[in-house]
């Protein structure tokens, strides 16, 4: 499973550099483009915290 999330990751860094480098020659800020994938990191968080399963524990019983 890690080295899947690896190549996941390592694998989207070049698209990343196309897209920042796309969009910074047609002239959007840098601090443009920070403040959204910033705001895209986030809410993709906040998903993901929100739909994730807890499993909550009673001291004195088991589960």
């Amino acid at each position: 499973m890690m080295s899947f999330l690896v190549t996941a990751a390592t694998g989207l860094v070049p698209i990343s550099y196309v897209v920042t480098s796309l969009l910074i020659a047609v002239n959007v800020e840098i601090q443009t483009i920070i403040i959204i994938s910033g705001a895209i990191i986030v809410l993709i968080g906040g998903y993901n915290l929100r739909n994730k399963t807890i499993l909550s524990y009673q001291m004195g019983e088991e589960v």
